[in-house]
């Protein structure tokens, strides 16, 4: 369960996150795999997305309108590390994710 921001505009930022995840990866050729890590505290939602050149995982902050990418899966009780460009993928569907409040 995620501990950030809750209530209807944080729902409806994590669906825009998602359906802008799904977009790009049906643009691509590629698959999207929520990630879901029971348990653990976090400020963000993520999502890995696995094409034909490679996987990275998106992040989405669930309380600033941010999105970043990272190229390993975050670990429990670790900041998030190994940042990686945005993949050509990532668009303004995909970054406005993040920006859109």
């Amino acid at each position: 369960m995620n501990t950030g921001a809750q209530g209807p505009l944080h729902e409806a930022e994590l669906r825009r996150f998602r359906a802008a995840c799904f977009e790009a990866a049906r643009r691509t050729g590629a698959r999207v795999d929520s990630l879901d890590l029971p348990g653990v505290v976090r400020s963000f939602e993520a999502a890995s997305i696995t094409s034909p050149t490679g996987s990275v995982i998106a992040l989405h902050h669930t309380d600033r309108p941010i999105v970043a990418f990272t190229g390993s899966l975050p670990v429990a009780g670790r900041p998030v590390s190994d940042f990686v460009d945005p993949p050509a993928y990532a668009d303004p569907p995909l970054l406005a994710a993040g920006r859109a409040r």
